[in-house]
């Protein structure tokens, strides 16, 4: 049934992860994103939903305030290490992403990016002070953004503000970033 019109490869560039002993002191009991969900969880329901293909996947810690933040992107960097040398027929290859809060030093985000090999950078809205109305700069400082691109580190962005990318200060801080930190 799938012949038709799904190709026998397929990316999922924004697969969220997940492990409860990360939680520290998130008090957001009910929310989905807190359902214990490993990489190779998510590699078995990909096998579900498309069978007979060849999966690549971008990882991505999930996007919680409160949470232990280095726990989880070294838990993250871990699952993606261990899809790596499983050896499955069906996986092809993956990369780890690296939750991004305003708080962290240049320092842990240059060691982690490189102890683990981290291609893509994910930094969130819900980190700033007011994530409906946020600019970049509220959640993604620009020091971080100098620092992805020092490492070579792609940056998966989401934008806050009602409008989103036809909200003027977002279109100034895209051509902006995207003028100094190619």
């Amino acid at each position: 049934e799938l012949d038709s019109f799904v190709p026998d490869k397929l990316f999922d560039f924004h697969t969220h992860i997940w492990d409860e002993k990360d939680a520290a002191d998130n008090q957001d009991f009910d929310t989905p994103l807190r359902m214990n969900n490993s990489f190779s969880d998510m590699h078995a329901w990909s096998r579900e939903i498309f069978p007979g293909r060849k999966m690549g996947y971008v990882a991505l810690p999930t996007p919680l305030v409160a949470i232990d933040y280095v726990s989880h992107n070294n838990w993250v960097a871990s699952e993606v290490q261990d899809m790596r040398s499983s050896g499955a027929s069906d996986f092809l290859w993956a990369e780890s992403g690296m939750l991004v809060h305003p708080d962290f030093s240049n320092a842990y985000l240059h060691q982690h990016i490189q102890d683990k090999q981290i291609k893509v950078l994910k930094p969130y809205r819900t980190f700033a002070e007011h994530p409906a109305d946020a600019r970049i700069k509220d959640f993604f400082p620009e020091q971080q953004m100098a620092a992805a691109n020092d490492q070579g580190s792609a940056v998966v962005l989401h934008l806050s503000k009602r409008i989103g990318p036809a909200d003027t200060e977002n279109i100034s801080d895209l051509q902006r970033y995207s003028k100094k930190y190619p």
